[in-house]
């Protein structure tokens, strides 16, 4: 898999993805963020990220 910039493409609504952030003045982290409504959202309260740069989908689970 590679990373999709948001400059490119969205991910499908409705969908956990693996993000790139990154800040002012940080290195880039990577975390896990839902996407929904054009939005890449964390959190309880849903809180909205808008400092994700890049995207892919989730690997698949291991299989056992």
């Amino acid at each position: 898999m590679e990373w999709i910039s948001v400059k490119d493409r969205m991910p499908e609504d409705c969908t956990d993805v693996l993000v790139a952030i990154k800040k002012t003045g940080e290195d880039s982290l990577v975390a896990q963020r839902y996407f929904m409504g054009g939005k890449f959202l964390y959190g309880f309260y849903n809180n909205t990220d808008y400092s994700v740069t890049h995207w892919m989908p989730l690997p698949e689970a291991p299989k056992d």
